[in-house]
């Protein structure tokens, strides 16, 4: 960069906003940026495209601030390639420096892993509960700060220390959180007393809600414990059981092939006895042929012999030529006889 044109922008800007706007950072930090910007654009897009329902996913809050990221990340990349466009043009020089800070809050992913660790979840879940405590904190918190910055900035009104009140305020709240940052002090002997009341109290203020929140995530952590070892207590059973259960089909496995030996001569004896009835069905079929066969015999008989009393009587009336028909008569009775 020429000289003169370096000296122009470091007289209108700052050196750090000209170092971060106009400076290109180590080619292994571009890399790694670069592939994050793509892992997460990539999840995205495989994300809403294995989505059932697309309305839903975009309900989601989530869902959202990471499509908001991603387009963020793609901007300040956009720029940071064309950094020559952004020399005084100090509105998009802001822009990408904004751009560039928003692309820091997907270390927010990072809570996605509470799906693989319970402490998260266990985290949260303490806050959520704590909901009350932490509104009294703030409540409480606020008011001691406006009480205090007032009463400092009325006891230092000679030395001209705080400009206003509002100089006052910031001293009361880095005095009550312990930071201390020392930008601002009392100077006099009353502004001592009120620091030292203030720093007290504050202690006090922060100590018992906090005492509340970190007392609700012991409970849920102890009550995690105890649940995290009956789930395993319970696991073990059932492997026991299921042990047990294996033991105890192998008998059940003998008795069932037992059955079904029994089973198979049970059947081996029901085709024999279907075979020896089948064998008692043909000697009925036997004798039913025979009883048809004397049936017919008998009634032949009874003809025969209705014959023979027709043949009687008329020899009996045939009284001419009674002797030349005796031998006839002799035969026929010879024959009648045969037949009976």
């Amino acid at each position: 960069m020429p000289s003169q044109m370096k000296t122009y922008l470091e007289h209108k800007y700052s050196p750090l906003l000209l170092l971060l706007g106009l400076t290109d950072p180590h080619p292994a930090l571009l890399a790694a940026d670069a592939f994050c910007m793509a892992v997460f654009i990539v999840e995205l897009i495989v994300h809403f495209c294995a989505c059932p329902s697309k309305s839903q996913y975009l309900r989601s809050k989530f869902n959202v601030a990471k499509i908001l990221l991603c387009i963020c990340m793609i901007t300040a990349s956009g720029l940071e390639m064309n950094k020559s466009h952004m020399i005084g043009n100090n509105e998009l020089l802001k822009f990408f420096l904004i751009m560039k800070s928003i692309s820091v809050f997907r270390l927010i992913f990072i809570f996605r892993l509470r799906k693989l660790y319970k402490d998260f979840d266990l985290l949260l879940l303490a806050i959520s509960h704590s909901f009350s405590e932490l509104v009294l904190l703030l409540f409480s918190f606020s008011i001691l700060v406006i009480v205090y910055g007032t009463i400092m900035f009325s006891t230092e009104l000679e030395t001209d220390t705080f400009k206003n009140p509002l100089y006052a305020m910031w001293w009361a709240l880095v005095t009550m959180t312990t930071v201390g940052y020392g930008d601002f002090y009392p100077t006099t002997t009353l502004s001592y007393f009120v620091g030292g009341v203030c720093a007290v109290n504050g202690l006090i203020v922060i100590a018992l809600p906090i005492a509340a929140i970190a007392s609700n995530f012991s409970l849920f952590y102890s009550r995690n414990g105890f649940l995290t070892k009956h789930m395993n207590a319970v696991k073990q059973g059932c492997e026991k059981s299921n042990t047990r259960n294996g033991d105890l089909t192998k008998p059940l496995n003998v008795v069932k092939q037992d059955h079904e030996i029994s089973n198979m001569r049970n059947g081996d004896l029901t085709k024999h006895l279907n075979s020896v009835k089948q064998g008692s069905e043909k000697p009925n079929t036997k004798n039913d042929n025979l009883t048809k066969h004397l049936n017919a015999g008998k009634r032949w008989r009874e003809q025969s012999n209705t014959r023979n009393v027709d043949l009687i009587k008329h020899v009996n009336t045939a009284k001419p030529g009674k002797e030349k028909l005796k031998p006839r008569n002799g035969d026929v009775i010879k024959y009648g006889m045969m037949l009976k």
